[in-house]
Order: structure tokens, then sequence, then C-alpha cells
């Protein structure tokens, strides 16, 4: 924004966004400013990306009396499947890659069949201060599927946006690291990536031998083609390795897990311009794009991913609905009304004229029917209550041993009359709106206090689900290490973990009905299940079978079976929920996280679900 006037402006701006193709109102983020004469602001605003192609969002500039300014249309590049963003401006990069074609087994463009292709773009440049404009939410990153950068650039970057950028790591997301200088090498945020401060290493000898690269046809109507390709005595004279810490060899050089994603330490800087050029480090990089696109499958919910509004949340709304539990007033209220439909009717006039006083029915009739009318009234509200409740369910995904990990809140409000609600988030940089089909029109303002949504208003006795993309802490967090054959778990979460399930790679899976905190169990003591997560004919990934698991999780745990049932829709529907070559867990944190109220109200129902992937962390 920029102030061209010669007097100070206050307002506010507003993003407006609404698909005609989508049930339900629109979403709008507002944005206060106050601009000098002269002056310019760069903000960040947070709506719906990719939901077709005629729905562009809208800016609108107003003053604070609601006078227009200024309006402006934003024009939306398509959806890519498979997108690396460079940050670097210009970008050598991303012209060099953008086209390529890559086997794809997840996704692919209508009317191609295992084929994906590569886009590639770098970040826009603030025109005041020729720096990068990064997000600082990480689902800014949401539509990235690998992110390339130099170590210069990532210590260049402001402390919010360096955090947006490992939090998106953390959830999922891959960043490749060019170190052209070893000083870097003792960058403080590098050492968070990998565990350790890296050390160089020599190059293996396999990555100068040179690749076999598959190359699909255009429309995957012919087998891929294989193409031999090795680097150039230039590029293979400045090649390079690094070890320490969480880092192990990769095909690109050295590569460590960070939560959910990877950071991937190359052998080569793609920016130098004789490297991007050479096509070994070409077709290294969109195969580390593959690479990063087919990883997506493992995470369950994807931070910001996914847009909130459609039918998969269903159960869940019906799972924190506390109508659910109050169907019983109904055959209690029917049997109320047949006991009325009998003393006023048949039954009621035969004991008068039993009595000698036939009229005296009639008499009677306004008590009955005041009677069973105060019933029903009573059964009611005593099933649907008086006061506002809150309810809350959240599956937090990490990898072992992390003390962080991204989650997503479903965040359920019923009000017995309609009002106003104000709903945070519980970070300034989670995302968050309402969840579900044929949602109201709502407000997403966003201040210095951070984004929350306003003007959304309730409907007596039903229940508002809103969807909350961020982070929770998990204290120690949980640690799964190889023992020989067998796993070790640790729990450090510091509470007990409940309903807790362990799958092994090859399939088979243990049940422990709890861990306590700070308890360490072998997965080979714990309850034999079976195989569990195989593959089923035109499935892609390993779906969380539910349904198997949840009657003996309600054995012991009321509700945490039918938590799972609920959340199982919601997942992504190519998710690969169980791993072939590493472990992974799932629980429930006894107590939640904690919370009493939210946005007012009293939380009744505050249930923390836990995904563990892989291993790592203190045995």
């Amino acid at each position: 924004m920029e102030n061209s006037g010669a007097t100070p402006i206050e307002g506010f701006l507003d993003v407006e966004r609404r698909s005609p193709s989508r049930p339900g109102g629109a979403l709008r983020t507002r944005i206060p400013f106050s601009l000098a004469p002269g002056a310019r602001a760069s903000v960040e605003a947070p709506t719906h990306g990719g939901l077709d192609p005629f729905s562009a969002p809208r800016i609108v500039a107003r003053t604070n009396d609601g006078r227009e300014l200024a309006i402006a249309t934003v024009s939306e590049s398509p959806r890519i499947d498979v997108l690396v963003l460079d940050l670097e401006s210009p970008s050598r990069l991303a012209p060099a890659l953008r086209g390529m074609l890559i086997p794809s087994t997840h996704a692919s463009p209508p009317g191609f069949s295992g084929v994906a292709m590569l886009g590639a773009a770098s970040p826009p440049v603030n025109p005041a201060t020729g720096d990068l404009v990064l997000p600082t939410f990480a689902a800014g990153y949401s539509a990235a599927t690998l992110v390339v950068a130099s170590s210069r650039a990532i210590s260049q970057l402001a402390a919010a946006e360096r955090a947006a950028l490992a939090h998106w790591v953390l959830a999922g997301g891959a960043l490749a690291l060019a170190i052209p200088r070893p000083e870097d090498l003792a960058a403080s945020w590098l050492e968070d990536f990998v565990g350790t401060r890296p050390e160089i290493a020599p190059a293996p000898p396999e990555l100068t031998a040179g690749d076999r690269f598959f190359v699909p046809s255009e429309d995957g109507s012919a087998p891929p083609s294989q193409v031999e390709l090795a680097p150039s005595s230039e590029v293979a004279s400045t090649l390079t390795s690094y070890q320490g810490g969480n880092l192990r060899p990769s095909p690109w050089g050295a590569s460590a897990s960070y939560g959910l994603g990877e950071v991937h330490l190359l052998a080569f800087d793609p920016h130098v311009p004789n490297v991007v050029t050479d096509p070994w480090v070409r077709h290294k990089l969109a195969d580390l794009a593959r690479h990063a696109h087919e990883r997506r499958p493992h995470v369950g919910l994807r931070h910001a991913a996914i847009p909130p509004s459609g039918s998969n949340v269903t159960a869940i709304r019906q799972l924190l609905d506390p109508n659910q539990a109050s169907r019983w007033t109904i055959a209690v209220s029917a049997l109320a009304l047949l006991a009325y439909a009998a003393l006023a009717g048949p039954l009621g006039f035969y004991l008068a004229a039993k009595r000698g006083r036939p009229l005296r029915a009639l008499a009677l009739l306004p008590v009955w029917s005041a009677l069973a009318f105060g019933l029903v009234v009573a059964f009611g509200t005593i099933g649907k209550g008086l006061s506002g409740k809150a309810r809350r369910l959240t599956l937090a995904e990490a990898g072992a041993g992390m003390t962080r990990a991204a989650a997503v809140r479903f965040r359920a409000f019923y009000t017995p009359s309609s009002s106003d609600l104000v709903i945070r988030p519980a970070a300034r940089s989670h995302v968050l709106d309402l969840a579900g089909q044929d949602v109201p029109e709502r407000l997403l303002v966003l201040d210095r206090d951070g984004p929350h949504l306003t003007g959304v208003r309730t409907r007596p006795w039903q229940t508002l689900l809103v969807r909350e993309d961020g982070f929770v802490d998990l204290s120690g967090g949980v640690s799964i290490v190889a023992d020989g054959q067998d796993y070790l778990v640790k729990n450090r979460t510091a509470a007990t973990l409940l309903g807790v399930i362990v799958r092994v790679p090859g399939g088979q899976s243990s049940y422990f009905p709890r861990i306590a905190d700070g308890e360490s169990v072998r997965v080979s003591q714990g309850r034999a299940l079976g195989p569990i997560g195989g593959a089923y004919p035109g499935v892609r990934g390993r779906p969380l079978e539910a349904s198997r698991l949840a009657q003996l999780l309600e054995a012991d745990h009321p509700g945490l079976g039918r938590a799972w049932l609920a959340l199982e829709p919601a997942l992504s529907h190519d998710v690969a929920f169980w791993s072939d070559h590493v472990p992974v867990l799932i629980a429930a944190i006894e107590g939640g996280e904690g919370r009493l109220t939210d946005s007012g109200y009293a939380v009744d129902v505050d249930r923390l679900l836990v995904r563990v992937v892989g291993t790592g962390g203190i045995p």
C-alpha cells in the first residue's frame, strides 16, 4: 500500500473472495491500516486459494467510515501439483526446472496418467526495500512442494519468516539447502534442523558416478524413458556431503528428518550459473521434487492444504454436537405425548364415566394438556441445556522425539440462543475458518493481536464447527528407538497416553491400554493385534482403518474409538496413514490440551489425538 496523498489515511483493507461453485457465504479478511502521507506498507492477508478460476480475490481499501479508496483484483495462477519455490530473485533455477515432467503416483493433471509437470517460481520482491516478500504464516507455503534456498538467504530472513518456513517443514514440507560458505554451518537455525552443527564430508563415489533418471512421456501413454546422466567435470569437482546429528546420506547430498518433513543439504549449489545449467543437476532437483511430492500422503491432515469447507467433516460435527447425546428426549417426549393422548382421550372419559361424572373428563383436559406441554419442554431443556458449551477434537502429528507437532483443531460451539462469537486461534501463526458446508458469511480480522474470526452468528441449539490449522507443544514428545528387531517407546509428553497402537514396518501392530508419563515399553510387550493398514485394490496409500480399532479402544476408553472413526473421513483421500518403512504410533493424551474455556464457553469435551511417525528421541 502507498498513500500518495498529502494527509494521513486510516482505514482497513478487505480481501474478499466468493466462489460461485461452492455453497455458503464468503470469507472476508480485514486488516486495519494507518498510513502517513507518502508512506508505504506491506501486509499479509490469509485467505483461501485455488478455489476455482472464477473467484479471484478482490482487495478493497476503505476508510473507517466505509468510503472506498481503491479496488484491485489479484490474478491467481492455476494450482500446480508439484511446485518448486526458489528463494532467490531473480531466479536462475525456476526457468531451468519449469515444465519438466516427472513420474507421479499420487496426482497428475486431468487426462494424464502417472505424470506430473513441474512448476517453479520465486517470491515477489518488496519494491521499497528490495527484500523478498515471504509468508509469516506457515500456511503461506501450503501450495509449495519443495523450497530451495541458500544458507545465506535463510540467515537474512526475519525471525517470523524463518519460523514460518520451519513450521511448514515441521508439518511435512521439504527444504533443500545449498551451503556456499563453510561458516554458514554454524548457524543456530541449521543446528535446529539437523540436531547439531553439521560437518563437511567427502562426496560419496556413487554421487559422482552418475544416475539413471526416468522421464515420462508427455501423455503418459508410453513407458518412461531412461536417461543416464553424470555430473560434468566442473560440477563433480565441487560436490560435497555433510554429516552429524540426524543427517544421513541421500541421493542429493545429506538429508535429515524434521518433524513430518525433511531438510536436504545439497551436494551442489544450484544457484551457481554453471551448475544450474548442468542436465544432471536439473534432473537431480526434479527427482528431489518428485520425492517430496511422493511423501505428502504420509501426512494425515496437511497443514492448511485442504479447504475447510466440505462434507468430510460431517462425522466430526456429529461427534462434537451435544444434540447427538440428547436424542433420548425425543423418545421420552413421545411416551409423554402417548400418555397424554390416553388420559385426554378414551382412558380419561372411561374413568370419568365409571365414577358417574362423564363431563369431568372435559374439565381435566386443560390440566393434562398443560402437564404434557410442561413435560416436553422440561425434557427438551434438560437434554439441550440452558448454557452454551464448547468441544474440541485435535489431531497432532509429529516426528518421533519432536517436542512440537503440527495440529489441526476442530472446535465446536453450541449455544442455546443466537449470539455473535469472536473466535481466536491458539497462536498468532495459526489460521482458522468455519468448517463444513453452507457456512455463513464471516470476517477474519488481522490486527496486532493476530487473526480472529468475528461476526460469526450462531443459531439456537445448533453446533458451529471451526477448523484451526496450527501447532501444539508435546513437552518432551514421544520417543521411538530401534532396539534390535524391536522398538522402544518412551512417553515424555508430561501426560498419560491412552489407547496406544504401534504399527511397525511390515504391518504388525501392538496395543497398550495406557503408557504413563516417563514410562518406557517395548512394542513386542504389547497385545498383538495382527497386521493393520493393508493395501486395497483401487485405494492409494494405507488408510487408518478406524473401524477395525474402534471396538477395542471403546472398551478401555469410551469415546476414543468414536473419535478416530469421526476423524478418518477428514483425512486426505490418498493418505498413507501407516508406513511400510518406519513405525507409526497413535494414541490420545489424557486430559486433552487442558483448556477450560473456549471463546467464553466452558469446554466439556477436549480430546487430543496424536500420531507419531518414524524413529528418534531419547530412549
